[in-house]
């Protein structure tokens, strides 16, 4: 039933929720994307663990709300070992470490534990192996080769055979997993802009999606969880650290207030002046 939910998170549901017109309006505007042509019903959220859980994060966390308030089953992927693929980010050694900080992060922000997956839950399995041997087929190198050029902080000529084995996996996952739709950052849109396709020709089956603009950080144009922690506030800061922020970088305040804070309200309209409290309890799905 539209507006009851099973997952014990509370949201804040106003006059209205953001159509998804108003949706597609709202992340254009900040030079985000989407394409849905109905509410989805299996919605992918991928995030691999190299540094701490940070703010950039948080509308991220508002549109899985918004979907699972319109009864989508949401799948919130912890990538174990894409971080580590990636121009060795997160050591290998590293990996279990980092997914576990990750996952008590995001619980601590209201997610359900039922949203989490762990990649290693499936990556070796015959049937999840058997699948990318057979996606790989139809995937050219090409395309791959242009997708990691998007995404993935290795060079053309530093391109190593986990470079593609990062891009191969993160697409077959789309299908493995059955979603409907995806949701990443537009730093990550272009393996899904040559890898949907790919799906396509080999399913028939269209996905949709969604791709947020990248979050400003305190001290740069971008906020990454790789970056030094003087860019950085993390989801789980108190109100104080949320206040200390908030004085500090303009750029990072407006983004956030007039980005940020509707999807997690879920409404097309901006809060204003939202207090460190209100911003803690927002983050949380909390009233």
């Amino acid at each position: 039933m539209r507006g009851e939910l099973h997952t014990g998170l509370i949201f804040l549901v106003s006059n209205y929720l953001m159509t998804i017109e108003e949706l597609r309006l709202h992340l254009a505007a900040f030079g985000g994307s989407v394409r849905l042509k109905q509410w989805p019903k299996r919605v992918l959220w991928g995030v691999a663990p190299t540094g701490p859980v940070h703010f950039g994060y948080a509308p991220y966390l508002g549109l899985l709300r918004l979907f699972a308030f319109h009864g989508a089953k949401v799948i919130l992927l912890i990538a174990n070992y894409h971080g580590f693929l990636d121009s060795n980010k997160t050591p290998f050694a590293e990996v279990a470490t980092k997914t576990k900080v990750y996952k008590t992060s995001f619980v601590k922000m209201g997610v359900p534990e039922q949203w989490l997956i762990e990649t290693n839950e499936f990556y070796f399995t015959p049937n999840y192996f058997r699948g990318l041997m057979e996606f790989t087929s139809h995937l050219s190198i090409s395309d791959a080769l242009a997708a990691a050029g998007l995404t993935l902080r290795s060079t053309s000529a530093e391109r190593t055979f986990g470079d593609m084995l990062y891009v191969a996996t993160q697409i077959y996952d789309v299908q493995h997993l059955g979603v409907d739709c995806v949701i990443c950052g537009q730093d990550e849109a272009g393996i899904y802009e040559f890898g949907l396709p790919a799906l396509y020709n080999i399913t028939d089956a269209e996905v949709d999606y969604a791709y947020l603009p990248i979050a400003p950080g305190l001290e740069s144009n971008a906020m990454h969880a790789s970056d030094a922690s003087s860019n950085k506030l993390l989801l789980e800061a108190n109100p104080s650290q949320i206040a200390f922020a908030f004085s500090r970088s303009s750029n990072f305040t407006e983004h956030h207030s007039k980005f940020t804070f509707p999807l997690l309200n879920h409404q097309s309209s901006g809060l204003s002046e939202p207090s460190p409290e209100a911003i803690f309890k927002l983050l949380r799905g909390q009233t």
